[in-house]
């Protein structure tokens, strides 16, 4: 039984190695194209019927001058794909299948996504109080800013799944 166990664990380390260096190098991709670095890629490029609801949504959402815009608007930005949402999402869904019972099980997860939800109350705030900056509104800086962290965080992927 435990040798089993051992031949089925040494096999998803491979498959993790796998899985970390192609996301690793989808995610360089991405971030060459969206720097404008590279060409785009059809298939990479595509748009999905939600995407195009949502961002016609977004457009009315943006030019209401009625401050009570901003409460769908904030719930349609949730419906955004987030990979750090989807991180807490599992480890929520592992703290509860961990758990004595479905109760203590409920509450661990509740409990981590709301400490997850706080936490980023500050990043919001000091992103509010940037928004006012003249350079900050330059999409052009933020879009190849952004891309070059994708670029970075592609090739540090590679490499942890080359190396480990």
């Amino acid at each position: 039984m435990t040798g089993s166990f051992t031949m089925v664990t040494s096999r998803l380390v491979d498959l993790q190695k796998g899985v970390l260096i192609f996301a690793g190098v989808l995610i360089i991709v991405m971030g060459l194209m969206m720097g404008g670095w590279m060409a785009k890629v059809p298939f990479l490029n595509s748009g999905f019927k939600a995407q195009v609801f949502l961002s016609k949504a977004f457009g009315r959402l943006t030019r209401s001058n009625s401050t009570m815009a901003y409460y769908p608007l904030g719930f349609l930005l949730g419906l955004l794909p987030c990979g750090p949402i989807y991180t807490v999402l599992i480890a929520s869904a592992r703290a509860g299948m961990e758990a004595p019972s479905w109760q203590t099980g409920f509450l661990k997860g509740t409990i981590l996504m709301m400490a997850f939800g706080l936490g980023t109350i500050p990043a919001l705030l000091t992103l509010g109080k940037l928004a006012g900056l003249k350079w900050f509104k330059r999409r052009d800086l933020i879009y190849k800013a952004g891309a070059l962290v994708m670029v970075v965080m592609g090739i540090i992927f590679v490499v942890r799944g080359i190396r480990y």
